[in-house]
């Protein structure tokens, strides 16, 4: 009867997210980002370290790639990256999944990034 109710206790558990919290501690409580403001000038965007170049597109207008502090690590949301939490395009949309934070804040082209751990997928350019 005790093992059942064990059975029961971590099937419980494990359908709200306690087992995962508990066997991997890494994931409770990443902190949340601050999203940098992008610059909208050359000059702005030289001066915060940024390049001004066409993102996107072949074409399209220049803007300013800004390299994110918080590149690779890891995340469950984005909004605990300064750019997306990326995760590998071979997980199926509505997966729960673990990413990484992007190399620069903005991020185009179709990617695969998560919010509230959930894989959702957006093409932007």
């Amino acid at each position: 009867m005790r093992n059942g109710f064990r059975i029961v206790a971590f099937g419980a558990c494990f359908l709200v997210g306690c087992a995962a919290n508990e066997r991997y501690p890494q994931l409770q409580n990443i902190p949340l980002a601050r999203k940098p403001v992008v610059p909208t000038t050359e000059q702005a965007c030289q001066a915060a370290g940024g390049y001004w170049v066409v993102q996107g597109l072949p074409g399209g207008p220049q803007s300013c790639a800004m390299k994110a502090t918080d590149a690779r690590k890891i995340c469950t949301d984005n909004t605990q990256c300064e750019g997306q939490c990326l995760v590998a395009k071979s997980l199926e949309i509505g997966s729960k999944g673990v990413g990484s934070c992007s190399d620069y804040v903005a991020t185009f082209g179709c990617i695969k990034f998560l919010q509230n751990s959930s894989v959702v997928a957006m093409c932007g350019d």
